[in-house]
């Protein structure tokens, strides 16, 4: 037979956040627009990436919406990224 013994860690299945809607789409150049994200997989780890340089954490509003205040930015369109495990990036 095979001996098997228990990690000191654990691993933990989950479903992906997917993003349906984001708004407002506009918002100021010195930051602090308040974006709501609606969509499935809401977790409470969840990180906002905004041109792969501010990192925000996200606020859960319940289980399809977070939040995410945006950081200051020059004027033009910007990448937002989320993530719940602080790696791997989907926008």
């Amino acid at each position: 037979g095979q001996d098997f013994v228990v990690a000191p860690r654990t691993f933990e299945y989950t479903t992906s956040s997917r993003v349906a809607t984001v708004e407002p789409q506009i918002g100021s150049t010195s930051g602090g627009t308040l974006l709501t994200f609606t969509g499935t997989g809401v977790r409470e780890d969840i990180l906002c990436r905004f041109d792969e340089n501010s990192i925000v954490k996200a606020t859960i509003v319940n289980s399809t919406t977070f939040t995410c205040e945006t950081p200051s930015a020059p004027q033009g369109a910007t990448t937002i990224e989320i993530t719940s495990n602080d790696i791997d990036y989907v926008d």
